[in-house]
Formats: structure tokens, sequence, C-alpha cells
């Protein structure tokens, strides 16, 4: 039988969380013998433990987690490619359901699965998380993309099209799936096909997050922009508005906010605006400086 898919999951010194993740894989619904797993190693310096055997192991040590997904993309034997992350919880049945969801809906080349957000503890930088991060049908359906924690792609178009961009550090997820948006190939959403991810559970994690997020976006300006002084700082402002709307509904109670106290909801809504305006900043100083952003997180 010739496999439906193939799981690509990069890793970074994560070996830990990878075991859960691979537990998880191994308990899917979809028949073992219908899908392969590949872990790709972005660490120069690894020294992996001993993994299963019916685990394909691929070194990728130049570039970051995209550069990463691609070298595994470049060993997978399925037809349809999904991407998960090392820190991910795959639930049973979410091979299964990402892959329903291709065939149920032949004009999808690409699926966003749900993430949800685990956490030993409640404080203000993981209700943050809860609110902000892997919104999922919201990215799909309003933003055009799914970040790569749970993302299937139908294997060809992923060959026709280059997959991801190796050199960027972060938003090479949104970059891969709008550039195919362009080109023709639609993206679904299916709730059914879920992961868990678990929370960044310190402001520390958030910011280094952020950076992350500061570089890749900043990459993708500077290359959007094509040199153009004036058309980079047109797309920061673009970028960087003031979403009022956004931060009131977090005051008032909405966009699922309601389950935490005034209180609780006033912090998340500060940290929002501070990391908001704390990219455009990083970005900014980068471009009068003329030095990139970096960031030591993979």
């Amino acid at each position: 039988m010739s496999l439906r898919v193939s799981v690509i999951v990069p890793t970074y010194r994560d070996w830990p969380r990878l075991a859960l993740c691979l537990e998880g894989l191994r308990q899917q619904t979809l028949p073992a013998d219908e899908f392969e797993i590949i872990v790709a190693d972005n660490d120069a310096t690894s020294n992996p433990p001993q993994l299963p055997e019916d685990v394909r192991y691929v070194h990728a040590p130049a570039g970051y987690s995209y550069a990463a997904r691609n070298a595994g993309a470049g060993l997978a034997r399925g037809a349809v490619l999904a991407f998960t992350d090392a820190d991910c919880q795959p639930a049973p049945q979410w091979l299964q359901a990402g892959l329903a969801a291709l065939e149920a809906h032949p004009e999808w080349d690409l699926v966003g699965g749900r993430i949800d957000i685990i956490a030993g503890q409640q404080n203000t930088a993981v209700r943050y998380e809860s609110l902000f991060e892997f919104q999922q049908q919201q990215l799909v359906e309003l933003g055009g993309y799914s970040v790569t924690a749970n993302l299937f792609v139908r294997h060809a178009v992923y060959a026709a099209r280059g997959g991801f961009d190796g050199a960027l550090k972060s938003c090479g997820d949104s970059e891969f799936c709008t550039r195919l948006g362009t080109q023709g190939h639609r993206i679904g959403y299916a709730d059914a096909a879920l992961v868990r991810h678990p929370a960044r559970e310190t402001l520390t994690e958030i910011l280094d997050k952020n950076r992350r997020i500061a570089s890749g976006q900043y990459d993708r300006l500077l290359r959007d922009s094509a040199g153009s002084r004036r058309r980079f700082y047109t797309l920061l402002l673009h970028a960087f508005r003031p979403r009022p709307r956004e931060w009131y509904y977090i005051l008032a109670g909405g966009r699922g906010s309601e389950i935490y106290t005034p209180a609780q909801r006033l912090p998340v809504m500060l940290l929002r605006l501070g990391l908001h305006y704390q990219i455009a900043w990083r970005m900014l100083r980068s471009r009068l400086s003329d030095r990139r952003v970096e960031h030591h997180i993979r």
C-alpha cells in the first residue's frame, strides 16, 4: 500500500518533548502502514538518542526550522505532508481527520487543524497564550495561513511551489501559505484535526518568541520593500497600526476572555499592547542602523 501521509517533525535539542510527540503519533487511528514519521534535527552539534525503528531521521543543521522542514520533506514518500512540532502532542484522530478534510474538499491543497493550549498553571503569560496564540480557525479563514504546528499540504503542490523559504527564522508558515494562496491554492480549516501545544508560562519565554517573530517579519519586510526605505516604512506602519478594537474586546470580555476576571484581563491586554509595539520598535531600530534583527531562539 502506498503511503498516504508523511509526518515531518523538526526538532532542536527537544528530545524529551519529541518523545511525547512520537508517542502521540503511535496512537493514531490511521493505520500505521499508511503513514511515516520523519524527524528533522536542526542542531549542528546533535547527539540524538536512539529513536524508534519506524522513525526516519535526517540531520539538517543548516539554517533554521523551515530549512529542517524542507530537509524532511525531501525524504517524504507520502501523498500528503503533515507538519507538526516536537513540542506538540497530536490527538489520536489527528492524521485521519486532516486527510478526511483534504478528501472531502478537493479544492483545498492545504489544511490547518485546531491547536489547543495545555498549561500546568494559570498566570498572565498563560492567559495571554490561550487568547492570542494558535487561533487557527481565525488564521486560516481570515489570514489565509496555518502555523506549521498543525499543517497538511498536498505533496505535489509543496514540491511544485518550492517548499518553505529556508532562509527565514520565523514567519515562514505565513509566507509559505500566502505565497501558495497568490498562486491559486486554497487552504481550509479542520477542527477535528487536533494537536495540543504547551503554553509558554513565563514572560521570558514570550519575549524570546517575540524576538524571533521580529526577526522573521524584518526579513520579509526587507524583501517585500525591494531595497526601498520608503516602502519599508510604509509596510511597517501598516503592519503595526493601532488596533483599539482588539484591545477593547479583551477588556470588555470578548473573544473568549470572558472566562477571566477584569483584573486578569487588564495585564493580558497590556502585555499584548507591549509585544505589538516591541516588534515594531525592534524592526525600526534595525532598519535605521542597517543591522539585522538577531535572536538565539530556534
